[in-house]
C-alpha cells in the first residue's frame, strides 16, 4: 500500500503549456517544492499544505490514494490526468500509485516536473505516459539544478512521449539556453515558453531577445506563451 500524499487541489481545466495546450485534463496539484523559481505562478504550492481542495471543499492532508482517485473520478471522463505542483516527484510513490489507478479509468497520465531529482523520478516513471519537463536555467533566481541530474531525468523518458520547455525572461542567458538545448534528445520537442509577468522580477523577453535565445538553441523550437493565462483558464 502506498503512503499517503499531500495535495493542494484537484480540479478540471485545460492544459495551458507546451504542445499539449488545449487538452482537457483533471489536474492533481501536489504540495511541496524544493525550488523557488522567480517566475513561478503557483508559489502557494511551495510549502506542504495542511489541507487540499476539490470542488470548493477543503479536506485535510495527508490524503490516501483511494480518496485522491475518488476526487479525480468525480469530474467524470477525461482523456488524461496531469500531476503538477509544486514538484510531484517529491512524492514519487504516491504519484506512481495514483497514476496507475488513473490508468484503470482509461486516463493517460501526464507529469509536469522540473527535470531534477532523477532518483525520485525513476521510482514513478513507469506509471507516466507523457513527460512535460520544465528545465530550469541556473541563473534564474531560486533555482538549484545540476545538468547531469537533468540529463538523467530526460534519459528516463527516452522512447516515451515527452517534451521539454524552458521558461525564458528578458535576462535569460543565451549560453544557458544553448546548454539546455544540447542535452535535450533530438526526438523530444523543445519549447521556449515566454515568462508570464507574475511579479516585478519576472520580465518577459522582448522580440529581439527572444530571437537571440531561439537562435542559440541551434535546433527547431516552438515559442509559446502560457495559453491558460491568455484564455482565462484556471
Amino acid at each position: 500500500m502506498s503512503e499517503p500524499g499531500r495535495l493542494l487541489e484537484v480540479f478540471s481545466s485545460y492544459q495551458g503549456e507546451g504542445p499539449y495546450a488545449g487538452l482537457k485534463q483533471v489536474f492533481v496539484r501536489l504540495s511541496g517544492c524544493h525550488l523557488r523559481c522567480t517566475y513561478c505562478d503557483t508559489p502557494g504550492s511551495w510549502e506542504t499544505s495542511a489541507s487540499w481542495t476539490v470542488r470548493g471543499e477543503s479536506r485535510p492532508n495527508p490524503v490516501t490514494v483511494a480518496d485522491a482517485l475518488e476526487a479525480v473520478r468525480s469530474f467524470g471522463p477525461h482523456p488524461s490526468v496531469s500531476f503538477t505542483g509544486g514538484e510531484p516527484v517529491l512524492q514519487p510513490d504516491f504519484v506512481r500509485a495514483l497514476a496507475l489507478e488513473c490508468r484503470t479509468l482509461g486516463m493517460r497520465t501526464y507529469l509536469d516536473t522540473s527535470g531534477t531529482l532523477a532518483d525520485r523520478l525513476a521510482r514513478c516513471a513507469d506509471a507516466i505516459d507523457v513527460f512535460a519537463f520544465d528545465i530550469k536555467l541556473p541563473s534564474c533566481g531560486g533555482v538549484r539544478m545540476d545538468w547531469e541530474d537533468t540529463r538523467n531525468c530526460l534519459e528516463l523518458a527516452r522512447g516515451r512521449e515527452a517534451f521539454v520547455k524552458v521558461v525564458v525572461m528578458q535576462d535569460s542567458r543565451e549560453d544557458e539556453v544553448a546548454q539546455a538545448a544540447r542535452i535535450v534528445p533530438p526526438e523530444m520537442p523543445l519549447v521556449l515558453q515566454i515568462a508570464t509577468p507574475v511579479n516585478p522580477a519576472t520580465v518577459p523577453p522582448d522580440g529581439a531577445t527572444l530571437a537571440r535565445l531561439r537562435a542559440a538553441c541551434g535546433r527547431e523550437v516552438l515559442v509559446l506563451p502560457q495559453l491558460h493565462v491568455l484564455a482565462g483558464w484556471k
